[in-house]
């Protein structure tokens, strides 16, 4: 058994939590609530941050990842458009360590589903 404390706690079903506990065991959640002076053992707390669901982008782009910056619409659309077929010409890693890296940036920012805007004939494994 876990006890994840922060600041605030963001459940989906009922409103935010300020300064609650999430306890975990076996890999399901047990209880959301107020941590109210309960004294927990096995507690890991966050301070002061917020415990939020996990994050679903559903339209990504992951073969951009390589990108610092994005690329810019100019106008019209189509000059952009063309700037972004020029982009997959030069670059340098294929399309599937590119999506991959995407893929896991992500991952560690939160995002836990993505949906990815495929472009060709390739098929990604799940990651």
């Amino acid at each position: 058994t876990v006890r994840l404390v922060a600041r605030w706690i963001f459940p989906v079903s009922s409103d935010p939590i300020e300064r609650g506990v999430i306890q975990v065991c076996d890999g399901q959640i047990e209880f959301v609530e107020p941590l109210a002076g309960r004294s927990c053992s096995g507690t890991f707390d966050f301070g002061n941050s917020a415990i939020i669901p996990a994050v679903v982008n559903a339209h990504a782009h992951l073969e951009f990842s390589d990108l610092e910056e994005p690329i810019e619409p100019p106008a019209p659309f189509a000059a952009w458009i063309q700037n972004l077929m020029g982009h997959r010409q030069t670059r340098q890693e294929s399309t599937v360590t590119l999506a991959a890296r995407g893929a896991e940036q992500s991952g560690k920012l939160g995002t836990t589903i993505v949906g990815d805007i495929v472009t060709g004939d390739w098929k990604p494994e799940p990651v």
